[in-house]
């Protein structure tokens, strides 16, 4: 709250909602929403014939393996580096694990506990992802703030904010990928057995 005078917090506002409100203007245009429905057309259409060969687990489980693999991977990574980057790609991994879980989320309250924990983890790590986003908007134009102290203390706020939302994220994905893959999938499936999904 103290980063920023009140002179520069209100320029950051005024930027900000001008920003959005241009979103909001490109968005609004026919042309994107035609686009958007015709392709959510295409989709309906090419889902029904989507049929798969069999119901068993097997199918899920190759790609639950891979997803975690990749996160698992993409975790030590952004742990090891610290780096933005690092944590939105683990985040993006993580993305894909949490939606796979939620095929077969209804299976077991444990698989329902890894996709809670994944959505909280995902989305602390997309609020870390808005902080360097929001940082390099102000970096390009200078007369937001008042001088380089304005720019600086946001970039040290926002620092701080990110260290706890990576350190929130690392913490509540910790159990889910202490597992190697094939044992996590195994986990996963034993869940889907238990409740006669075979």
């Amino acid at each position: 709250g103290h980063a920023l005078s009140a002179r520069s917090f209100a320029r950051v506002s005024r930027r900000l909602s001008a920003h959005k409100q241009s979103v909001r203007k490109a968005v609004g245009r026919k042309s994107v929403w035609r686009d958007l429905d015709q392709s959510v057309r295409k989709v309906r259409r090419d889902v029904r014939q989507w049929e798969p060969a069999h119901r068993q687990f097997g199918v899920l489980a190759a790609g639950i393996r891979l997803s975690h693999r990749r996160g698992r991977k993409a975790m030590a990574r952004a742990r090891k580096r610290q780096g933005a980057d690092d944590f939105h790609e683990w985040r993006k991994q993580m993305k894909a694990l949490w939606y796979e879980l939620r095929l077969v989320e209804g299976a077991s309250p444990r698989i329902r506990q890894d996709v809670i924990a994944l959505h909280r983890a995902e989305s602390w790590l997309g609020d870390e992802h808005n902080m360097v986003v929001l940082c390099g908007e102000l970096s390009k134009d200078a007369t937001i703030c008042d001088g380089r102290a304005d720019l600086d203390r946001i970039r040290l706020a926002a620092d701080r904010f990110q260290c706890e939302l990576r350190e929130k994220a690392l913490a509540r994905a910790k159990r889910i990928y202490a597992k190697k893959p094939r044992e996590y999938a195994d986990v996963i499936e034993q869940a889907w057995k238990a409740q006669g999904q075979s």
